[in-house]
């Protein structure tokens, strides 16, 4: 999911999309995403529910961080 994202942001960049048109078309693939990762951790904390910390780790190192770096080097670099 992150890479469709990633080539949608892409063309968003450097083609002029209406805003309508990328919301519609990243709000889906974020919900899908969102659902997805959502199962994941669901599944994990059913079968492991004293290892929240590492649930927590997990989320943070995996997950969270690279969205994160991508934020800071792509988007904070043109404001």
């Amino acid at each position: 999911f992150a890479l469709i994202l990633l080539i949608f942001l892409f063309f968003n960049n450097y083609y002029s999309l209406s805003n309508h048109m990328f919301i519609g078309i990243s709000l889906p693939i974020g919900l899908l995403w969102f659902f997805y990762q959502g199962r994941i951790i669901i599944f994990h904390f059913r079968s492991n529910p004293r290892e929240i910390l590492y649930i927590i780790l997990y989320l943070c190192t995996s997950k969270i961080i690279p969205w994160y770096w991508f934020y800071i080097f792509m988007i904070e670099s043109k404001l």
